[in-house]
């Protein structure tokens, strides 16, 4: 799915939960079609081995709360690092980080805002 600029750090997804007609598409009775899932995944410029932030959840809880916010550590990009500041991933296993709901997920700390940065997903109905 294409993802359009919209403004500063802000994009946008147009995808159609209902484009499957609920039908029977095979004479063994209706199928009825709904998304169970969603997710994105970002990089810092979209190198291979850097790391992806993914954003995802089960769709219904998307459909109920209508955003989602992840928080991310700032030390994971572009890449995490080893101790010899060396990437973790590779190009053909680049690491995966899946975020946190809340910032309290990362431990007692000492952590301040400035140590993460969020991906929010909210979700619109658009009419025709």
């Amino acid at each position: 799915i294409k993802m359009n600029l919209v403004g500063h750090d802000e994009y946008e997804v147009l995808f159609y939960a209902d484009a499957v007609l609920d039908e029977d598409y095979f004479g063994e009775g209706v199928c009825q079609w709904k998304p169970e899932n969603f997710g994105a995944s970002f990089k810092a410029t979209g190198r291979k081995e850097e790391t992806e932030f993914n954003i995802s959840d089960v769709m219904e809880n998307l459909e109920k709360e209508k955003t989602l916010t992840k928080y991310y550590w700032k030390r994971g990009y572009p890449y995490y690092k080893n101790k010899d500041g060396l990437p973790y991933g590779s190009e053909d296993s680049p690491d995966v980080d899946f975020g946190e709901k809340s910032l309290t997920a990362y431990g007692a700390g000492p952590h301040n805002d400035n140590d993460f940065f969020s991906i929010t997903v909210t979700l619109e109905k658009v009419k025709p």
